[in-house]
């Protein structure tokens, strides 16, 4: 089997085996996956998109 086939195959393994980056939101200061709207607060970018499971709640 050529390099290139090997590597081809294995390029697969490493993209299913990634850990989720992981930001501090700097609304609330929850750490939050990377392009996801906060599920503490519901913010995203500044404003607010998702309502909050306290807010939801009341």
């Amino acid at each position: 089997m050529s390099r290139s086939r090997r590597d081809k195959r294995r390029a697969q393994f490493n993209a299913r085996t990634k850990v989720p980056t992981m930001i501090v939101c700097p609304n609330c200061g929850a750490t939050t996956l990377m392009h996801r709207a906060c599920h503490n607060c519901g913010y995203y970018r500044g404003r607010i998109v998702a309502q909050s499971a306290e807010k939801a709640a009341e």
